[in-house]
Protein backbone atom coordinates (compact mmCIF):
# COMPACT_ATOMS: atom_id res chain seq x y z
CA UNK A 1 0.00 0.00 0.00
CA UNK A 2 0.92 3.32 -1.15
CA UNK A 3 2.30 5.99 1.76
CA UNK A 4 -1.04 8.00 2.56
CA UNK A 5 -3.62 5.30 1.36
CA UNK A 6 -6.52 4.71 3.31
CA UNK A 7 -7.05 1.29 3.65
CA UNK A 8 -10.78 -0.25 2.81
CA UNK A 9 -12.82 -0.21 6.18
CA UNK A 10 -16.13 -2.41 6.49
CA UNK A 11 -18.18 -0.25 8.26
CA UNK A 12 -21.90 -1.30 7.67
CA UNK A 13 -25.23 0.11 9.53
CA UNK A 14 -23.24 3.30 11.04
CA UNK A 15 -24.17 7.14 9.69
CA UNK A 16 -22.07 8.96 7.04
CA UNK A 17 -21.38 11.03 9.14
CA UNK A 18 -19.74 8.63 11.49
CA UNK A 19 -17.91 6.87 8.67
CA UNK A 20 -16.36 9.99 7.39
CA UNK A 21 -14.88 10.89 10.91
CA UNK A 22 -13.44 7.39 11.57
CA UNK A 23 -12.05 7.91 7.59
CA UNK A 24 -10.78 10.95 8.50
CA UNK A 25 -9.10 9.97 11.90
CA UNK A 26 -7.63 6.54 9.85
CA UNK A 27 -6.09 9.44 7.48
CA UNK A 28 -4.15 11.15 10.06
CA UNK A 29 -3.10 8.04 11.66
CA UNK A 30 -1.85 6.95 8.28
CA UNK A 31 0.06 10.05 7.40
CA UNK A 32 1.00 9.58 10.99
CA UNK A 33 2.44 5.97 10.85
CA UNK A 34 4.02 6.78 7.45
CA UNK A 35 5.71 10.13 8.20
CA UNK A 36 7.57 7.83 11.57
CA UNK A 37 8.35 5.12 8.56
CA UNK A 38 9.98 7.69 6.86
CA UNK A 39 12.30 8.89 9.64
CA UNK A 40 13.42 5.66 10.35
CA UNK A 41 14.37 4.83 6.60
CA UNK A 42 15.81 8.24 6.71
CA UNK A 43 18.25 7.63 9.82
CA UNK A 44 19.24 4.34 8.34
CA UNK A 45 19.10 4.99 4.11
CA UNK A 46 22.33 5.80 3.74
CA UNK A 47 23.88 2.81 5.14
CA UNK A 48 21.53 0.31 3.46
CA UNK A 49 21.42 2.08 0.08
CA UNK A 50 26.03 1.70 1.04
CA UNK A 51 25.31 -1.90 1.91
CA UNK A 52 23.69 -2.77 -1.19
CA UNK A 53 26.00 -1.18 -3.32
CA UNK A 54 29.73 -2.80 -1.47
CA UNK A 55 27.83 -6.26 -1.88
CA UNK A 56 27.33 -6.29 1.78
CA UNK A 57 24.21 -8.16 2.92
CA UNK A 58 23.28 -5.88 5.82
CA UNK A 59 23.83 -2.56 7.05
CA UNK A 60 25.38 -3.92 10.14
CA UNK A 61 28.71 -4.74 8.17
CA UNK A 62 29.58 -0.95 8.80
CA UNK A 63 29.59 -1.38 12.31
CA UNK A 64 32.15 -3.58 12.47
CA UNK A 65 33.92 -1.68 9.69
CA UNK A 66 34.02 1.27 11.60
CA UNK A 67 35.17 -0.62 14.56
CA UNK A 68 37.63 -2.10 13.25
CA UNK A 69 39.34 1.10 11.01
CA UNK A 70 39.52 2.72 14.59
CA UNK A 71 41.35 -0.19 17.00
CA UNK A 72 42.68 -2.22 14.05
CA UNK A 73 41.76 -5.52 15.60
CA UNK A 74 41.17 -7.39 12.05
CA UNK A 75 44.54 -8.41 11.26
CA UNK A 76 45.42 -11.10 7.99
CA UNK A 77 46.29 -14.25 9.49
CA UNK A 78 44.16 -14.42 12.63
CA UNK A 79 41.72 -17.08 13.62
CA UNK A 80 38.17 -15.30 14.39
CA UNK A 81 34.93 -16.62 15.56
CA UNK A 82 31.71 -15.23 14.42
CA UNK A 83 28.68 -15.97 16.64
CA UNK A 84 25.44 -15.31 15.94
CA UNK A 85 26.62 -14.63 12.26
CA UNK A 86 23.60 -14.56 10.04
CA UNK A 87 23.03 -13.44 8.01
CA UNK A 88 26.66 -12.80 7.54
CA UNK A 89 27.65 -9.54 7.08
CA UNK A 90 30.15 -9.56 9.78
CA UNK A 91 31.75 -12.55 8.62
CA UNK A 92 31.79 -11.06 4.70
CA UNK A 93 33.72 -7.95 6.71
CA UNK A 94 36.23 -10.62 8.80
CA UNK A 95 37.01 -12.73 4.89
CA UNK A 96 37.62 -8.82 3.63
CA UNK A 97 40.34 -8.39 6.32
CA UNK A 98 41.50 -11.10 7.90
CA UNK A 99 41.55 -13.73 4.68
CA UNK A 100 41.64 -12.29 1.20
CA UNK A 101 43.76 -8.96 2.76
CA UNK A 102 46.77 -11.54 2.27
CA UNK A 103 45.95 -15.02 1.66
CA UNK A 104 49.61 -16.33 1.92
CA UNK A 105 49.00 -15.26 6.03
CA UNK A 106 46.54 -18.66 5.86
CA UNK A 107 43.83 -16.59 8.29
CA UNK A 108 40.60 -18.39 9.19
CA UNK A 109 37.30 -17.59 9.83
CA UNK A 110 34.76 -19.74 11.01
CA UNK A 111 30.57 -18.34 11.40
CA UNK A 112 28.31 -19.81 13.79
CA UNK A 113 24.36 -19.49 14.29
CA UNK A 114 21.10 -21.12 15.26
CA UNK A 115 19.70 -20.06 11.95
CA UNK A 116 20.86 -21.24 8.84
CA UNK A 117 22.21 -18.50 6.33
CA UNK A 118 24.11 -18.70 3.03
CA UNK A 119 27.57 -19.69 2.28
CA UNK A 120 30.28 -17.24 2.58
CA UNK A 121 33.36 -17.60 0.23
CA UNK A 122 36.44 -17.97 2.47
CA UNK A 123 34.70 -18.79 5.82
CA UNK A 124 33.46 -21.89 7.40
CA UNK A 125 30.05 -22.33 8.32
CA UNK A 126 28.18 -23.47 10.90
CA UNK A 127 24.69 -23.08 10.54
CA UNK A 128 21.75 -24.31 12.52
CA UNK A 129 24.37 -24.69 15.29
CA UNK A 130 23.57 -23.30 18.86
CA UNK A 131 27.65 -22.77 19.78
CA UNK A 132 26.60 -23.29 23.54
CA UNK A 133 26.60 -27.17 23.10
CA UNK A 134 28.94 -29.37 23.07
CA UNK A 135 28.99 -30.98 19.83
CA UNK A 136 28.83 -27.18 18.08
CA UNK A 137 32.03 -26.04 20.43
CA UNK A 138 33.79 -29.26 19.56
CA UNK A 139 32.38 -28.99 15.22
CA UNK A 140 34.17 -25.01 15.74
CA UNK A 141 37.64 -26.45 17.28
CA UNK A 142 37.83 -28.62 14.30
CA UNK A 143 37.21 -25.87 11.97
CA UNK A 144 39.91 -24.19 13.36
CA UNK A 145 42.10 -27.15 13.18
CA UNK A 146 42.79 -26.45 16.94
CA UNK A 147 41.97 -28.02 20.74
CA UNK A 148 41.81 -26.08 24.41
CA UNK A 149 44.97 -27.29 25.41
CA UNK A 150 47.30 -26.10 23.19
CA UNK A 151 47.06 -23.48 19.61
CA UNK A 152 44.01 -21.33 19.89
CA UNK A 153 42.18 -18.58 18.41
CA UNK A 154 42.81 -14.64 18.59
CA UNK A 155 39.32 -13.18 17.86
CA UNK A 156 35.66 -14.12 19.20
CA UNK A 157 32.70 -11.76 17.70
CA UNK A 158 29.08 -11.39 18.80
CA UNK A 159 26.74 -9.68 17.04
CA UNK A 160 24.14 -11.75 19.19
CA UNK A 161 20.72 -10.67 19.59
CA UNK A 162 17.82 -12.04 21.76
CA UNK A 163 14.32 -12.60 20.83
CA UNK A 164 13.05 -9.07 21.90
CA UNK A 165 9.90 -8.52 24.37
CA UNK A 166 8.37 -4.61 25.15
CA UNK A 167 10.10 -4.18 28.32
CA UNK A 168 13.69 -3.29 27.36
CA UNK A 169 15.37 -4.35 31.00
CA UNK A 170 14.24 -7.90 30.27
CA UNK A 171 15.75 -7.59 26.83
CA UNK A 172 18.86 -5.92 28.28
CA UNK A 173 19.16 -8.78 30.86
CA UNK A 174 18.63 -11.50 27.67
CA UNK A 175 21.73 -10.20 25.38
CA UNK A 176 23.70 -9.85 28.88
CA UNK A 177 23.02 -13.56 29.40
CA UNK A 178 23.97 -14.32 25.38
CA UNK A 179 27.21 -12.11 26.13
CA UNK A 180 28.30 -14.14 29.18
CA UNK A 181 27.75 -17.54 27.19
CA UNK A 182 29.92 -16.51 24.45
CA UNK A 183 32.62 -15.17 26.96
CA UNK A 184 32.50 -18.65 28.71
CA UNK A 185 33.46 -20.09 25.57
CA UNK A 186 36.19 -17.22 24.21
CA UNK A 187 38.29 -17.43 27.64
CA UNK A 188 38.00 -21.42 26.86
CA UNK A 189 39.65 -20.71 23.27
CA UNK A 190 41.45 -17.30 22.80
CA UNK A 191 45.32 -16.79 23.12
CA UNK A 192 46.95 -14.97 26.00
CA UNK A 193 50.06 -15.27 24.34
CA UNK A 194 48.38 -13.37 21.43
CA UNK A 195 48.63 -10.03 22.12
CA UNK A 196 45.39 -9.36 19.27
CA UNK A 197 43.45 -12.21 21.33
CA UNK A 198 40.16 -9.70 21.69
CA UNK A 199 36.74 -10.13 22.58
CA UNK A 200 34.00 -7.90 20.70
CA UNK A 201 29.99 -7.95 21.54
CA UNK A 202 26.86 -6.10 21.02
CA UNK A 203 24.69 -4.99 24.04
CA UNK A 204 22.16 -2.98 25.18
CA UNK A 205 22.89 -1.21 27.45
CA UNK A 206 21.69 -1.45 31.21
CA UNK A 207 21.65 -2.06 34.78
CA UNK A 208 24.15 -4.72 34.49
CA UNK A 209 26.69 -2.80 31.62
CA UNK A 210 29.21 -1.80 34.36
CA UNK A 211 28.99 -5.46 35.97
CA UNK A 212 30.27 -6.94 32.55
CA UNK A 213 32.81 -4.31 32.05
CA UNK A 214 33.88 -4.83 35.54
CA UNK A 215 34.16 -8.66 34.52
CA UNK A 216 35.76 -8.12 31.27
CA UNK A 217 38.81 -6.03 32.81
CA UNK A 218 39.53 -8.76 35.18
CA UNK A 219 39.99 -10.36 31.73
CA UNK A 220 41.73 -8.28 29.24
CA UNK A 221 44.47 -5.27 29.72
CA UNK A 222 41.82 -2.97 27.39
CA UNK A 223 38.21 -2.48 27.61
CA UNK A 224 36.48 -0.21 25.44
CA UNK A 225 32.73 1.14 24.85
CA UNK A 226 31.47 1.93 21.50
CA UNK A 227 28.80 3.74 19.69
CA UNK A 228 29.60 3.16 16.07
CA UNK A 229 27.77 5.87 13.75
CA UNK A 230 25.96 3.66 12.28
CA UNK A 231 23.77 2.25 15.00
CA UNK A 232 20.73 4.40 15.13
CA UNK A 233 20.71 7.32 17.96
CA UNK A 234 17.83 6.54 19.56
CA UNK A 235 19.21 2.60 20.04
CA UNK A 236 20.61 1.55 23.68
CA UNK A 237 22.75 -0.87 21.38
CA UNK A 238 26.55 -0.22 22.04
CA UNK A 239 29.26 -2.75 21.33
CA UNK A 240 31.97 -3.38 24.41
CA UNK A 241 35.75 -4.52 22.96
CA UNK A 242 38.30 -6.10 25.08
CA UNK A 243 41.34 -6.75 23.89
CA UNK A 244 44.57 -8.44 25.28
CA UNK A 245 43.58 -11.71 26.80
CA UNK A 246 45.60 -11.67 29.88
CA UNK A 247 43.87 -15.33 30.29
CA UNK A 248 42.67 -17.25 33.43
CA UNK A 249 44.36 -16.01 36.54
CA UNK A 250 44.77 -18.99 38.88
Amino acid sequence: MLPGKVPALCLPSISRDTRAAILIFSQKACKSSSSQAWLNRHVSDHFVKMSKYDGYRARSAYKLIEIDDKFRILKPGLKALDCGAAPGSWTQVLVERIVNSDPKACGKVVAVDKLGFSPVDGAKILAQCDFTLPETKRKILEAFDVNVSNSKIDLVLSDMAPNTTSDSDTNHRRIVTLVYNCLKFAVEILDEKSTSSSFLCKLWDGSETKNLIKDLKLLFAKVDTIKPDSSRDESSELFVLARNFLGLRK
